[in-house]
């Protein structure tokens, strides 16, 4: 009898807990979603906002922190600059995990594409910081929001612009050049390209993709280079996907050809143009706007710090201009 009453107790026990661990799973997941969508602050309270850069002499960050800190200077806020000299992912996850840490109420970052820094990321919004990303998108990650370009808009800008500079010649060549490894930016706006350039069919397009290398980039670009013009003998022009792989390519052209043989396109990513089109070396520019990405991202981080504005749009494009030695004009505005 006692032995029967033992085993009823043991199987009602077991019953309670079968019950309440989902319950508590439940519940903790619920908490822990609150956390990370529930805004930091009440809005009387002043927040802390992390700015974070890849490279503190960066003249394309200047722009970016110029932008943040004009509208927290309106707001009356004060924005802790933090960050590195060699831009890794190593050591930008480190300086996020460092502010997460110290429990800032939002981050301002620079994306990344790499498990370390997405982890981070995602380590501070399971804090219950909000992360934005600038420039770069990583839309696996749990960045809050991401502002900056749309890269694949920008490339079709720049292939738009060649095939109406090329549309005079006879079956043109054009060549493409751009880093595999860079997903998030390099190739959307290769793929962007040749979006523009698909509606000439007359036009060949010959692409040299490759893998990067942190420790001999330029290097590895100007080899890359000269495998793109063994390739076509009579190559028109070329689009290099990123502004710092431009000297590489322009090295590897003055030797081989000279400037004036080939026509070259790109994406400059920092902000002075006028020494490329003086020397002839570019014919056009697609140009981001980092002081807008620092305006806007700060904007949305603290209205979603205070409450105003729920939930927050999942990106917001600021707008690319094309510029050329005869002027700019403005596409794919802010949206």
């Amino acid at each position: 009898m006692r032995k029967g009453k033992m085993l009823i107790g043991a199987i009602s026990l077991a019953c309670l807990l079968l019950l309440y661990l989902p319950v508590y799973q439940l519940t903790h997941t619920y908490r822990t979603l609150q956390q990370i969508h529930k805004p930091a602050l009440s809005v009387k309270e002043t927040p802390r906002i992390a700015l974070i850069s890849p490279a503190i002499r960066d003249l394309y960050f200047k722009e970016v922190e110029l932008g943040v800190q004009e509208v927290a200077k309106k707001q009356g806020i004060t924005v802790e600059l933090h960050g590195g000299y060699r831009g890794n992912a190593l050591e930008m996850a480190r300086v996020i995990q460092k502010v997460t840490s110290a429990k800032v109420d939002g981050i301002i970052v620079v994306g990344i594409d790499d498990p370390t820094f997405i982890q981070a990321v995602n380590q501070a919004t399971e804090s219950g910081i909000p992360v934005i990303l600038i420039g770069t998108d990583i839309p696996s990650s749990l960045r809050k929001m991401y502002v900056g370009s749309d890269h694949i808009a920008a490339g079709r800008i720049l292939g738009e612009k060649v095939r109406v500079d090329l549309g005079k010649k006879s079956n043109p060549t054009v060549g493409i050049i751009g880093q595999s490894t860079d997903q998030m930016v390099a190739m959307l706006r290769i793929k962007g390209a040749e979006q523009g350039l698909a509606s000439q069919k007359s036009m060949q397009v010959v692409k040299q993709i490759y893998d990067s290398s942190e420790r001999n980039g330029m290097m590895q670009t100007m080899s890359q280079t000269h495998e793109l013009l063994n390739r076509t003998s009579n190559l028109d022009a070329i689009i290099v996907s990123k502004g710092e792989e431009l000297e590489a390519v322009i090295r590897v052209i003055e030797q081989r050809v000279g400037l004036g043989k080939i026509q070259i396109y790109t994406f400059q990513d920092v902000a002075s143009l006028t020494d490329l089109f003086a020397k002839g070396q570019v014919q056009a520019v697609v140009v981001d706007n980092p002081r807008k990405m620092g305006e806007e991202s700060i904007k949305y981080l603290l209205s979603w710090i205070r409450g105003e504005r729920l939930p927050l749009p999942s990106h917001v494009y600021t707008d690319s201009t094309l510029q050329t030695s005869t002027g700019s004009r403005f596409r794919n505005e802010e949206h």
